[in-house]
């Protein structure tokens, strides 16, 4: 199955033998919002890079810059 957002993927899941792979902060918000389990994979799988783009007007806006810090130290952590 594919999905165009993760908008909703809890409730899809839960009550069925359904199995998801997700990054590790998106399935700690799911199992939260629904009765999902988490699970280590069995597998090792590869990273992956979060990137950020922006129109170059906004480069210097200061509201911008400031989302744009934020969002960065969410992966930061």
């Amino acid at each position: 199955m594919r999905l165009p957002d993760f908008l909703g993927l809890g409730a899809i899941v839960a009550g069925t033998d359904l199995v998801v792979i997700v990054p590790e902060r998106l399935g700690d918000v799911i199992q939260k919002a629904a009765r999902v389990k988490i699970l280590a994979p069995p597998v090792d799988l590869p990273m992956y890079l979060v990137k950020q783009h922006w129109h170059e007007r906004y480069h210097h806006d200061p509201s911008n810059r400031w989302l744009r810090g934020v969002v960065a130290q969410l992966f930061l952590e």
